[in-house]
């Protein structure tokens, strides 16, 4: 189970980083493999933000993104939020959905190209408003 070593490796390091409760990193292992309909021995992890809350997801040709959200109550799980992304880039580009491709550039950065545009996204975090997909640079070649 090489997914879950790295996981809770990940998961040792959280009282270094301040992180004392939240999601299990087991559950998000489970979300990997069906969301990326791949084996657990086939996807790569990378945790995106020191506070273990970002996750880029890799394996089988397929990408996920997730992002630790909680409710006004204290629960919190593990979020795949590249389909906010695919859904404000379809708005903001006037483009379908189904023809948006996406590429993850750095950090907690996208770029969407689709429909002969592109434009990069950032998963941007902000003390109460919540967290959203915003567009940083847009680019009509």
């Amino acid at each position: 189970m090489p997914i879950l070593r790295r996981l809770f490796a990940l998961l040792a390091l959280a009282p270094v980083w301040g992180l004392s409760c939240g999601p299990s990193l087991s559950a998000l292992g489970a979300k990997g493999v069906k969301d990326l309909e791949c084996p657990e021995q086939s996807i790569e992890w990378v945790a995106l933000d020191k506070t273990v809350v970002t996750f880029r997801a890799t394996g089988c040709g397929r990408e996920a993104f997730y992002h630790e959200v909680c409710t006004s109550g204290g629960a919190c799980d593990y979020e795949n939020v590249l389909t906010g992304l695919r859904g404000r880039a379809s708005f903001a580009m006037g483009c379908p959905g189904s023809e948006l491709d996406l590429h993850y550039l750095d950090g907690l950065s996208y770029g969407v190209s689709g429909c002969e545009k592109r434009l990069i996204f950032a998963y941007d975090c902000r003390a109460g408003a919540g967290c959203t997909w915003r567009q940083e640079v847009a680019s009509d070649r």
